[in-house]
This record gives C-alpha cells, sequence and structure tokens, in this order.
C-alpha cells in the first residue's frame, strides 16, 4: 500500500509539474497575444469594470471611466469596458476580450474600445440581441472625429433601441449604393471655425450695409419725385401721337414738366434722417453678429472632456515607479513580443554593464501625455528618476528605438551613428527582443567621454485644453470677412440701383408735355387720378383722351392743349370741318 501511493503521488506530481510547464510557456510568434498582458487588464477590471489606459489622457482622459460607466448600466447586463490605444489589441480585438476574459472568468458583455473608435464587443454568458449588429452600425454610423466616449454612447443607444439589425442595414446600405464615403463630422475644427468666422465678418457687416445703402437710395429717390412734383413739371397721360407741345397755360393753368429744373434738386440726405438709419444698421449688425455666435457655439473640437493633472502624470509615475524597482520595464497594456527567457536574458546583460542604462518598451501615442514626444517622455521620466542614466525607450507598436544620454560618460556621437538595425525594427517584429540585446552590446563598446553629456530640454507639450479650444468666433478671418462684406454690400447695392433703373425704362410710358390747371397738378402729386372732362362713346362716358383723335376735335387738339400754333387753332379745324359729322 505504501509503494502504491508513492506511484500515486508522484504521478500527480508529475501531472502538476507538465501542467506548470505548459502554463509558463512563452507565447510563440502566433499567439494573439500575451498572456502578461490578459492577467494585468483581467486584474484591473477586477478592480473596477471600466478600465482607461492612463496612455491617451488627451483623448480620453482616465477621469472619464465614470462617464462609461453610466452608459455600461443601461444594458441591463454587466459590462466590462476597456478604452486602449488602437496598438494596444495588436490585429484582432477579439482574441484580447476572449483572453482578458478567460482571466477574469466573470460573465458579461466585453467591449473594446480605443483612441479610432470602437473594436469590438463579444458577450460571455448572456443574451443581449443586437450586439454584433450595434458594432457594425457604428463603424458605419459614426464620423472620424467621434470620441471613444461618443462612440460607446452610440452603440449603447443602438443596442437598448431594439432596432440594431434594420439600423445596421440601413446604415450599411447608405454607404454601399453610393452614398458618402464618411458621415459628416460631429465636431468643429479650426479650419471649419476660420470659415465660420469669415462668413460671420461679411455677415455683420455685409448685410447691415446692404440695408442702410438701399433704404438711403430709396428714400433719396423718393426725395428727388417729390421735389419734381412740387417746383417743376408733371408728368400725366397723354394722347398718342403729336410732338410735345410748347407748354403754354391754358386756363390759367400751371406748365407740368417731367423734368427737374435746374437747381430744383433736393440736395443731400439730410443728416437727422441718416443718423437714426445707421443706428438701425447698427444694430442689425448687432443681431446678426448675436445670431452667428448661437448658431457657432461650439468651443472646443471635442466632446469637452477635459485631462485633470492626474491624468496627464499617471503612465509617467507608472513608468518611473517600474524602472526604479527594475530596469526592464515592459508597458503591461501592450502585446509583448518579448517571452520570458529574452526578459530574463536582458536583465543580466544591463546588470553587467559598467553604463547605467534602463529599458522602457511602452509606446508612445501621439495623444499621450508627452504629445507623442520620445524625448519629452524621456525628461520627465527621468526627472522621478533622479540619477543619472541612458534611457532606452523601445515603442512595441512601431519598432522605433530611442536612446537618450542623461549625463552617463558614453560618447553621444557614437551613439548617434548606431546601425540601423538597432533603430528601427519594423512594427510588429517579433525580433525586438534580439535587436534589444543587440544594443546593449553596442553600448558595451562605446567609448567613454570625459564627462557626461545632457541632450537639450524639448519643448514642452501643448496644453491638452488649449490644444482642443477653438479661437473665438470673432477672430481670425473675420476682419477678412468685414472686408469682404464691404465689398458684397456696394455690389449688391450696385446691382439693386442697376435694377431699379433699368425697370423703370422698360416701364416707362410715352410722356407730353402738356398744360395743367392747379387743380390737376395737386391730384398728380398727390397720386391721384385727376377729373377730367369725358365724352360719350358707345353711350357711355369715357375719358376724352381715350376716344381716338380721328373721331374726336377734344381728343385730337387736347381741349387745346395740343395746339402746334395760330394756324392749328381749334377755330381753324373747326372751320374746316375737320370733326363735321356729315363728313362723310
Amino acid at each position: 500500500m505504501p509503494r502504491t501511493g508513492m506511484v500515486l503521488v508522484a504521478g500527480w506530481l508529475t501531472v502538476l509539474f507538465c501542467a506548470g510547464a505548459v502554463q509558463a510557456a512563452p507565447a510563440g510568434p502566433d499567439a494573439p497575444a500575451d498572456p502578461t498582458q490578459f492577467v494585468y487588464l483581467a486584474e484591473q477590471l477586477r478592480k473596477n469594470p471600466v478600465y482607461v489606459s492612463d496612455q491617451i489622457p488627451r483623448e480620453v482622459p482616465r477621469s472619464t471611466a465614470p462617464a462609461f460607466a453610466r452608459e455600461a448600466r443601461r444594458l441591463g447586463v454587466p459590462a466590462y469596458v476597456m478604452v486602449l490605444p488602437h496598438t494596444s489589441y495588436g490585429t484582432e480585438a477579439d482574441g484580447l476580450l476572449a483572453g482578458v476574459h478567460d482571466r477574469l472568468g466573470r460573465k458579461g458583455l466585453y467591449v473594446a474600445l480605443s483612441d479610432t473608435g470602437l473594436d469590438a464587443a463579444q458577450t460571455y454568458g448572456v443574451d443581449l440581441p443586437g450586439t454584433a449588429h450595434a458594432v457594425t452600425e457604428a463603424g458605419y454610423a459614426m464620423p472620424y472625429d467621434a470620441t471613444p466616449r461618443e462612440v460607446f454612447r452610440h452603440f449603447v443607444e443602438v443596442v437598448t433601441s431594439g432596432e440594431a439589425h434594420e439600423r445596421a442595414e440601413e446604415a450599411r446600405a447608405a454607404y454601399d449604393d453610393g452614398g458618402l464615403d464618411e458621415p459628416p463630422g460631429l465636431h468643429t475644427d479650426t479650419t471649419e471655425r476660420e470659415n465660420q468666422s469669415l462668413v460671420t465678418g461679411i455677415a455683420v457687416l455685409g448685410i447691415p450695409l446692404t440695408v442702410l445703402l438701399v433704404t438711403v437710395h430709396a428714400l433719396q429717390r423718393r426725395r428727388v419725385r417729390r421735389a419734381a412734383a412740387a417746383g417743376g413739371p408733371v408728368r400725366v397721360p397723354g394722347a398718342h401721337g403729336g410732338p410735345p407741345g410748347g407748354g403754354r397755360k391754358a386756363g390759367g393753368g400751371t406748365t407740368g414738366s417731367t423734368r427737374q429744373q435746374p437747381g430744383g434738386g433736393p440736395g443731400p440726405f439730410p443728416r437727422e434722417r441718416l443718423l437714426p438709419l445707421m443706428l438701425g444698421a447698427a444694430v442689425l449688425g448687432g443681431l446678426v453678429a448675436f445670431t452667428a455666435s448661437q448658431v457657432f457655439d461650439d468651443t472646443t473640437s471635442g466632446d469637452g472632456s477635459r485631462p485633470t493633472a492626474a491624468d496627464m502624470r499617471a503612465r509617467i509615475d507608472r513608468v518611473s515607479s517600474g524602472l526604479r524597482r527594475d530596469p526592464l520595464y515592459f508597458d503591461p497594456e501592450s502585446r509583448s513580443t518579448l517571452d520570458g527567457a529574452e526578459r530574463a536574458h536582458l536583465r543580466k546583460r544591463l546588470r553587467e554593464l559598467d553604463v547605467p542604462v534602463v529599458i522602457a518598451a511602452v509606446p508612445t501615442p501621439p495623444d499621450d501625455e508627452s504629445g507623442g514626444s520620445t524625448e519629452l517622455l524621456a525628461k520627465e521620466v527621468h526627472d522621478r528618476l533622479h540619477r543619472d542614466v541612458l534611457m532606452v525607450l523601445a515603442d512595441p507598436a512601431t519598432g522605433v528605438i530611442e536612446l537618450v544620454n542623461y549625463s552617463t560618460r558614453v560618447d553621444d556621437s557614437y551613439l548617434v551613428d548606431r546601425p540601423r538595425d538597432i533603430t528601427y525594427t519594423g512594427p510588429a517584429e517579433e525580433q525586438l527582443g534580439r535587436h534589444l540585446d543587440e544594443l546593449l552590446t553596442y553600448v558595451g563598446k562605446a567609448p567613454r567621454a570625459r564627462t557626461g553629456g545632457r541632450p537639450y530640454d524639448p519643448p514642452p507639450a501643448a496644453d491638452p485644453v488649449e490644444e482642443k479650444a477653438l479661437p473665438g468666433l470673432f477672430t481670425g478671418d473675420f476682419e477678412a470677412g468685414m472686408v469682404l462684406g464691404t465689398f458684397a454690400a456696394g455690389l449688391v447695392f450696385g446691382l439693386v440701383a442697376a435694377a431699379r433703373a433699368l425697370a423703370r425704362r422698360l416701364v416707362r410710358r410715352e410722356q407730353l408735355r402738356v398744360a395743367a390747371c392747379e387743380t390737376c397738378l395737386r391730384a398728380i402729386r398727390t397720386r391721384r387720378a385727376p377729373e377730367v372732362l369725358t365724352d360719350r362713346r358707345d353711350g357711355r362716358p369715357v375719358p376724352y383722351f381715350e376716344v381716338p383723335a380721328e373721331d374726336s376735335l377734344w381728343a385730337a387738339a387736347g381741349y387745346g392743349s395740343l395746339l402746334r400754333g395760330t394756324g392749328d387753332s381749334l377755330a381753324g379745324r373747326v372751320q374746316r370741318g375737320d370733326f363735321t359729322r356729315t363728313r362723310d
């Protein structure tokens, strides 16, 4: 019996040892991701179901995690949301979700978001209809400038709508059938704000100035007409045919004229009437400006998220803390290309060097705290280490390797002239460990300098709030728009004046210079039809000038006003029998 027990114990120990060896085996080149990444992310989700990376604070600050949590609660199922740099997912975000779920071991909806949008969403042990369709719909419907928080809000809205399939098919059809290549943007960028400022400047000055010029022109034309009616000849309907008469007075009347007499103009537009019009134009310009400020009311090009100081220093604190404990630090959020043996070998090489060297394998996305600047990242980490060190920054996403020497006695020119294969390994290449090993060999052979060098301090990164802040609406191209608005107002006024002049010419009737009594003049000046003598035609009374001249002595003579001289007097025509009824 003891022998049997020993055999069983030995067998169990063998099984456990083999299982442990398999568990600890390094991930090969074909593995979807490093187990360390799965374990780290699962541990973060165990603490909080929403994990926001500290590597993209400019786009998604960590302090926005509660906003993601509020949206996730609307789904009605346990949800685990990760917001990471896009490079952290490798080629397949679904594989990362599966690995994290296996380590976390909890049922729910797992969502992978990045700075580029919604990468994947999978359900494990729960039923949430429309999840896959909502992912598809978000890919088609959300524009390029949508932030991860806006994309996730849209995703939740589609899932909870109960119409995920229909909306996905509708969004796909809109672009597969020759629709737009990209949905319109959600946010105003700097270029659009400049265009808005230009249009606002044109409208703020162009519209009121146009109204002022046209109004003054119309009022001045009315003053001219009134002056002509009060002091000179007046246009009245006359008979067709016959040249203008001599303008003689008849029956004590006054001669009217269609032309303004010399010196009889109304003069310039009165200042006391111009000032109220200018004040009204100014008020109109203010109303236009106010309306524009309400329409173009964006103040930022993002969703309004503002990173805190803690958001901006979180990754620097994490990396510097890791380098204090270990000279080799690999970003746990990133897909690792270093297995356990390679990491142990690199640590051994670092200890053997007589130059203090640290390696930080971290990505430098453009939305990180340094704005994608490797030099600034190195400076901020060095400021927290408080020691002289040769810092190696390796980007696992792009394969770029940078060296920054902080006061170590290594010849800087030797470092600058290093071979290219230990400067750039190539993205997604599974040989980062080998190139780092070659770099350490190269550093070990570096000639020593008398004094340690130090790089120039890089310029500070742009303020994350000011970086997304839009310029004011009444700045930039607003002044240029006002200049264009002035020219546009003059052009519109010229076109209006020309159109009015052309219209007057087209509708002008044939006019004659006729004599008119005071009663007729007063009627015409007040735009009333004067009382006229009538004749009978077809048994009804009609104005004398509507009777054909060949049938009416009065029509031909205009009651004596259309005579051309003494030989053409009214009495002469009667004596000649021009209008004798028995002439025919």
